[in-house]
């Protein structure tokens, strides 16, 4: 899953870019 990869290198990131996904 790319959602590891990227908590793995920036939790922060991953973290908004979960949001975007969820609201689109």
């Amino acid at each position: 899953m790319c959602a590891l990869s990227s908590s793995s290198y920036k939790p922060e990131r991953y973290n908004v870019k979960k949001a975007t996904v969820s609201r689109e």
